[in-house]
């Protein structure tokens, strides 16, 4: 009796170290999910900000442009 109940405390202890380490690489697993989740989030950021900076230095298309110069050239 005293084998068996040996037997079922080692058996116990290995699967506590093995639940331990897959809580371990969920962790790490849900942590890197984040950080690239931040990252996807920083970039798209990045890409508004760069778009609505393009928008406020040039906000006019080519073919505005034209008729923005023939308007102008009209009045003087």
């Amino acid at each position: 009796m005293n084998f068996l109940r040996m037997l079922t405390m080692t058996y116990l202890k290995r699967m506590r170290k093995k639940m331990k380490k897959s809580l371990k690489q969920i962790g790490r697993v849900v942590r890197l999910s984040s950080q690239i989740e931040k990252l996807c989030n920083a970039v798209d950021n990045m890409s508004q900000a760069t778009c609505s900076l393009t928008l406020a230095m040039n906000p006019y298309g080519i073919p505005q442009v034209v008729k923005l110069l023939i308007t102008c050239r009209r009045k003087f």
